[in-house]
């Protein structure tokens, strides 16, 4: 049973019954702001998401089996205040994202089942405001895109006075950078 798809959903899926779709998400930023494409407000385990109207488009997430980052687009538009301030106010960077897709029993409006399309990391977010238009865009990726970071201390003495708080070594690093000739003759 991959990716915890119940046997029900399965059934659904591959019946003549009719079903609805939909998708919601998590971003952990503040307080934590979830949303879904729904009508009504969906409760996933013991969180609810409520239906908004700002949810334009949550990008599909692409699989391999390669080692790689994964990335993907949610767009909001005009969102107000709401998401940029949670966003310009709190932490958000490396945060968790979840997006959950959900199926509901079209006639009885009852939710057959969900899983997990989406768990990764916010790594970055751009809101774009034009004359009678707002749109903001947040970027997610998978927990690879860490290991694609360059690792290690930099060689300045603020660097170097983190591990090291009697250290000085590094006091004077920045201005010689300037001479050092790196492979130069």
């Amino acid at each position: 049973m991959p990716r915890g798809i119940s046997n029900s959903l399965i059934t659904l899926l591959s019946g003549e019954t009719r079903y609805r779709m939909a998708n919601a998400v998590y971003l952990d930023v503040g307080s934590g702001l979830r949303s879904t494409d729904y009508g009504n407000d969906i409760t996933l385990g013991s969180d609810t998401y409520s239906p908004s109207s700002y949810l334009l488009e949550v990008g599909d997430p692409n699989e391999s089996r390669d080692l790689r980052v994964n990335n993907l687009t949610v767009q909001f538009s005009g969102v107000g205040d709401i998401y940029k301030s949670a966003f310009l106010n709190n932490n958000w960077i490396n945060r968790t994202a979840l997006i959950y897709r959900a199926f509901f029993d079209e006639d009885t409006n009852i939710l057959v089942n969900y899983f997990t399309i989406f768990n990764g990391l916010i790594t970055g977010w751009e809101y774009r405001e034009s004359s009678g238009s707002a749109e903001f865009s947040v970027q997610l990726a998978s927990h690879w895109a860490d290991f694609q970071k360059p690792a290690g201390r930099k060689t300045n003495n603020n660097s170097q006075q983190f591990y090291f708080t009697n250290d000085v070594g590094f006091e004077y690093a920045a201005s010689l950078v300037r001479d050092l000739k790196w492979g130069k003759k």
